[in-house]
């Protein structure tokens, strides 16, 4: 099978060499690898891609994996190193790497997918250990567990409330800082040496950040901007 037959950067050219997909069903990952060749592949922060030459592609991460089309991955939003949320409506997408569209599209359908499969399960849920009704199991209705979800969403989303108003408080070297270090896991040298600063800098800076962040959001360690 043939990879990397073509030699792109940019998800506009990308595009340009690939057909169009229609508006038809997406095809499952089997008929795909039947009827398509793979002609382009790469290995992402999250995970892997691979285009084939019928316009369809695949994203996996983990043991998971998803087939969409190329030339549909329009509506997207993601967030730039300084945590400045960008969508594909105030952005050129064509410009970007070949990868981060896919990528982005590619990750969302494996949230839907996963949240369908939570959505259409059973009424009831076994769950151990045994109640003292029943020696084998114990069986929980389900309003109880679409409560419990609904309750860890909510808390979600105050967390990420918190977090946006912390962001706020800081300076755009403090903010790129912080996000570097804490989101993207790079050790301060690194953060240093990316952004042409000392380390003593780095150092001061991801401080005055951290204090202004535990005003308004005790941990640091988690946060999604």
């Amino acid at each position: 099978m043939a990879k990397d037959v073509y030699q792109v950067t940019t998800f506009g050219e990308l595009k340009q060499l690939l057909p169009s997909t229609g508006t038809g069903r997406v095809p499952g990952i089997n008929k795909l690898r039947e009827t398509a060749v793979i002609v382009l592949r790469a290995k992402t922060e999250s995970g892997v891609v691979e285009v084939y030459d019928n316009g369809f592609y695949t994203y996996t991460e983990d043991e998971y994996i998803t087939v969409y089309a190329v030339d549909r991955c329009t509506v997207l939003e993601w967030y730039s190193c300084t945590g400045e949320k960008l969508t594909s409506k105030n952005a050129d997408v064509s410009k970007l790497p070949w990868t981060m569209p896919l990528e982005i599209a590619g990750y969302n359908r494996l949230e839907h997918n996963s949240d369908s499969r939570q959505e259409s399960k059973a009424d009831y849920s076994l769950n151990a250990p045994a109640s003292d009704n029943n020696l084998l199991f114990s069986v929980r209705p389900e309003h109880e567990i679409r409560e419990e979800r609904e309750s860890e969403v909510e808390a979600r989303q105050k967390r990420i409330a918190l977090v946006r108003e912390a962001l706020k408080t800081l300076t755009p070297k403090q903010k790129e800082i912080l996000i570097l270090v804490h989101l993207k896991d790079m050790t301060q040298e690194e953060v240093a040496d990316a952004l042409c600063v000392s380390r003593r800098t780095v150092r001061e800076q991801l401080n005055a950040a951290e204090k202004k962040f535990k005003k308004v959001f005790e941990n640091t360690r988690h946060f999604t901007p």
